[in-house]
Parts: C-alpha cells; sequence; structure tokens
C-alpha cells in the first residue's frame, strides 16, 4: 500500500482514539466536511471535535479514568513509520489535532451488487475519506515532508485547489481550502469537486440530517446507513446462507441512524431504526404500535441500559428458530431442529468419536422449553405461553455493586 494511503488511512483510526457538466471550481466557497460526502451514500460515518462544550465534557470525562500505555503505543507506532523520513508523532502529527476538526468517510455500494455471492469490494464502490480541520497547512506540511517534489506522488495546483495523485495505487488527494479528502478513483475526485461547488453533498439529505439533530443535536460523531442498501445486504448474506426467515426480517430494515454525544454524565450512543415493514416486525414480537408501559415501575436508580417490548414468547421463539437456522446453516454433519420441521422427535446417534450428532431437524425448542417449564412449575403449556405473551422489560443498573444488576420484568395478567 502506498506510504500516503497508509498514512491518511492511519490518521482516520487515530481519530477514533482522540476521539450535470462536471468541472473543477475556481474559487473556494464555504463548504462543509458533509459537502464533499455523496449525497446517496450508503454509510456516513463523523467524528466532529469542533464543539466546544462537546470537547469541554469529553476531556472531563477522559480524566476521570486512569492514564493508560495508549499514548505510548500511538506514539510509538508512528515513530517506527515515521523514522525513515526523520519525523515523529509529537512534532509532525500531534500539532495537527490541536485545534477544532472534523473527520469523515462515505462510501457509495454499486447497483446490483449481490453481497452474498462476493468475498472482495469491487473498485466501483465510491470511497470519500475527508478531513477538515483548523490547522490544515500542518496537515499538506507533513505530506510535503514524507513526500517531497519528485516523490511517489504527483502535485498540481488548480487556482486555490492543490491535488497529490498517485494513478497506480489508487490515490487521489486534494486540499480544498481547510478541507482535505481521498478518493479511491479519478472519477470520484471529480464528483467531489463538482458536489463543493454545487452544494449537492450529503449535507443535502435535510431529512437525515433532521433526524440525526432529534436524537442530539450537539454530538461528537455519528454514523447514518441507508436502510435499502443494508437491507439487500444482509437478505444476500443470509439468504445465501439458507436463512430466509432471517433475511425476511432484515429485508424490512429502514435507515439507521446512531450518534454518540457527551455530557456532565458520561458519553451516550443514541440509535433509532426505521422498519418498513410490520409483519416482519410482528413475526418477531415487536409490535410497532406498541407504547411504554413498565417503565414507571421499574427501579430506576443508577440506569444504564433499558429495553421494552410488548411479547417476550415470540421474541424468544424467533431467537430459537434464527439460532437453529444459523447452526445448521454452518455446520453439515450435526443440525439442529427447527419448529418448521414436519417430524416429531430427535433421532440421536452417537458418532465414531463418541460426540452426538443430530440426524433430523425435527424439534420445536420453544415448544420443547414451554413443556419443561410447564413440567416443573405444575402449569400447563398454554399456561406458561401465556405468561410469557406479556409486555416484558430488561433493565442494567449501577447500584453500587461490583457489577451491575440485571433484572428482566413481566406484566402479566390477574390470573
Amino acid at each position: 500500500m502506498n506510504s500516503f494511503k497508509k498514512l491518511l488511512l492511519s490518521l482516520f483510526v487515530l481519530s477514533l482514539f482522540l476521539v450535470g457538466c462536471k468541472g473543477e471550481p475556481t474559487t473556494l466557497k464555504d463548504v462543509s466536511l458533509e459537502t464533499v460526502l455523496p449525497e446517496d451514500s450508503s454509510m456516513v460515518f463523523v467524528i466532529d471535535y469542533s464543539d466546544e462544550d462537546q470537547i469541554d465534557y469529553f476531556e472531563d470525562i477522559k480524566d476521570r479514568f486512569p492514564e493508560t500505555d495508549l499514548r505510548k503505543t500511538i506514539v510509538d507506532y508512528y515513530d517506527s513509520e515515521l523514522a525513515d523520513d526523520e519525523l515523529s508523532y509529537e512534532d509532525d502529527i500531534e500539532p495537527i489535532f490541536d485545534g477544532d476538526w472534523k473527520l469523515g468517510f462515505g462510501m457509495v455500494f454499486p447497483e446490483d451488487f449481490n453481497f452474498g455471492e462476493t468475498e472482495a469490494l469491487p473498485e466501483d464502490f465510491e470511497i470519500v475519506l475527508a478531513m477538515e480541520l483548523e490547522e490544515a497547512d500542518d496537515l499538506e506540511d507533513l505530506i510535503q515532508l514524507i513526500d517531497p517534489a519528485g516523490g511517489s506522488l504527483d502535485y498540481e495546483e488548480a487556482g486555490e485547489i492543490s491535488h497529490w495523485t498517485n494513478e497506480s495505487d489508487d490515490v487521489y488527494i486534494t486540499r480544498y481550502g481547510d478541507l482535505f479528502f481521498l478518493t479511491n478513483q479519478l472519477e470520484y475526485r471529480e464528483d467531489a469537486l463538482f458536489r463543493l461547488d454545487e452544494g449537492t453533498g450529503f449535507d443535502s439529505n435535510e431529512g437525515v440530517l433532521e433526524e440525526l439533530a432529534l436524537i442530539a443535536e450537539k454530538n461528537l460523531g455519528y454514523m447514518y446507513v441507508n436502510g435499502g442498501m443494508l437491507g439487500d445486504l444482509l437478505v444476500d448474506v443470509y439468504s445465501s446462507m439458507g436463512m430466509d426467515d432471517i433475511a425476511q426480517y432484515f429485508g424490512s430494515i429502514g435507515d439507521i441512524y446512531l450518534v454518540w454525544s457527551a455530557d456532565a454524565d458520561g458519553i451516550m450512543l443514541a440509535s433509532k431504526t426505521e422498519m418498513l415493514d410490520d409483519e416482519a416486525l410482528l413475526m418477531y414480537g415487536i409490535d410497532p404500535s406498541y407504547e411504554l408501559t413498565l417503565i414507571d415501575d421499574v427501579n430506576s436508580e443508577g440506569l444504564i441500559v433499558y429495553a421494552e417490548q410488548g411479547l417476550l414468547g415470540p421474541s424468544m421463539k424467533a431467537f430459537f428458530e434464527g439460532f437453529a437456522s444459523g447452526y445448521n446453516s454452518v455446520n453439515d454433519g450435526m443440525k439442529l431442529g427447527s419448529s418448521f420441521s414436519e417430524a416429531d422427535t430427535v433421532l440421536m446417534e452417537t458418532s465414531v468419536i463418541g460426540v452426538p450428532s443430530i440426524k433430523e431437524e425435527s424439534t420445536d425448542y420453544y415448544e420443547q422449553m414451554l413443556n419443561t417449564i410447564a413440567v416443573e412449575g405444575g402449569m400447563t403449556a398454554e399456561e406458561v405461553e401465556d405468561v410469557l405473551n406479556s409486555p416484558f422489560a430488561f433493565a442494567m443498573s449501577d447500584v453500587g455493586a461490583v457489577y451491575p444488576t440485571i433484572s428482566l420484568y413481566l406484566k402479566v395478567g390477574e390470573d
């Protein structure tokens, strides 16, 4: 891999720890990082270190934890990578992150690409890695130091825009004001410049940005996944494994939003997933019209995680079926039962090495669980199922013990 490509990709990883007619524009416009990312991005990932309040909260949270050798590991890695160029992390990389900065990644998956039939990403995946930073000159200085004139990158200027190019390694770097971006094809660079000139990038998706702001208007970053893309991907993967029931569920997924933000209490991760098909939700015991009914009745002291759902039974049934289906898809010689099987019993035999194997798909494990609980509790299987077909909640709380307390709540009828 070309050293510059490796450097920019490693800077991306480092930031995780720090937390019409197309033509080049002749003058710079006031743009945001999102403008350079494709409007139709299948996936967008952004780290934002520019909001003063968020930075203060984040730095305060970091100070609460004891120091580790993580910084030393990072410094040692970059010092070894830059040793041949007589550069160092503290002198040449750390200053890049002294001011405000924002880093983003956008990817567009090609149409009609079957994820279940290939292992490698094709060249027509559009990839854009961008960084907007206050200390932009320091990053350009670093590029010039590592790759001086006549090096592996061809340098050219187009007005106020700078380009570094290595066609053989598919490296296309551009500086546009305080914004740097890297693409994997020359045409994608031209597309990015067109978006900057016309203002037609990812930030044109007003609905998406509004959803992200509703989750947390001030944040340290976010991830957006186009539901149609993800659904197609997972349907391809699970269908190729023979897991059509799970594929049906993932085929109903809409857009996904994940936002991380900081406040005085810590880091909050909040997400939203849109579902397009209520039938698929109901199949897994999820009622889209369900309203919270237990949250006011559970222990809220030191609450860390809370989840509530309308029916426990169908969710457990779907879990057993999904597990059996997944196990069967990757283990040809040993199969677990499925509720979709026609047989009523499991035929067991011992293999040559003494390991039991299941020769026929046969058991409904959810029904087997109902019968076991019924026998132990002196109830009928129907009565057990009635109890499980109740609203339930899961809670994880910090009540001062060594480990968090985990609780499961069921709201059952008077009978």
